[in-house]
C-alpha cells in the first residue's frame, strides 16, 4: 500500500537543525531562508513549517501574541518544543498533536492563576489543551503570558 504522506525535500547543504534525526534532513515545504521569512529563521519556523493548518495558524497566533506582549522575546526550544523565551528562561512553549494543540507556560502556578477563566479547556498541572475551531481567548492567554513575564523577572 502507497503511503499517503506528501514528499519531503531535501534541505540544502550545510543546515542543520536540533530535533529529530528526520526532521534534521529534510522539511515539508520550500527550503528556509531568511529572504523569505524577513528574518533569521528559528527553531519555530522549521517547526511551524511541519504543521498542517489549521493548526498552523492557531500556533502562530500564539507566536505572535506572545512577541506583542513581549517583544524581546527570542524563539527557539525549551524542553525539546518550539518556544519563545525571556531572559534565557522558557517563557511558552506549544506543540500540535494529532487531536489537538497544547500550551506549555513551564509553571503551574500560572495555570492555577487562570484556572477559572478555561472551563471547557482540558488543562494539566503544567498544559493548557485546546484545538484550532475552540482556541485559547487571547485575554487569557495575555495573562498566561503576563504572569509567566513576572515570574522570569522575580527569579532574577
Amino acid at each position: 500500500m502507497l503511503s499517503r504522506r506528501p514528499a519531503r525535500r531535501v534541505r540544502p547543504s550545510g543546515w542543520t537543525s536540533r530535533g529529530d534525526s528526520e526532521r534534521a534532513h529534510s522539511v515539508r515545504a520550500a527550503p528556509l531562508n531568511a529572504a523569505r521569512y524577513g528574518h533569521q529563521v528559528t527553531a519555530v519556523d522549521e517547526y511551524l513549517l511541519d504543521v498542517d493548518e489549521p493548526a498552523r495558524s492557531a500556533l502562530q497566533h500564539i507566536r505572535d501574541l506572545v512577541k506583542d506582549v513581549v517583544p524581546e522575546a527570542e524563539e527557539g526550544r525549551s524542553y525539546g518544543m518550539p518556544a519563545l523565551r525571556y531572559n534565557k528562561k522558557p517563557l511558552l512553549g506549544f506543540v500540535a498533536a494529532k487531536n489537538h494543540l497544547s500550551v506549555f507556560p513551564f509553571s503551574p502556578e500560572v495555570i492555577d492563576k487562570v484556572r477559572d477563566r478555561l472551563d471547557g479547556f482540558e488543562l494539566s498541572k503544567g498544559t493548557i489543551r485546546f484545538t484550532a475551531a475552540h482556541p485559547i481567548p487571547d485575554d487569557v492567554l495575555r495573562d498566561v503570558v503576563q504572569a509567566r513575564l513576572e515570574e522570569i523577572t522575580r527569579a532574577r
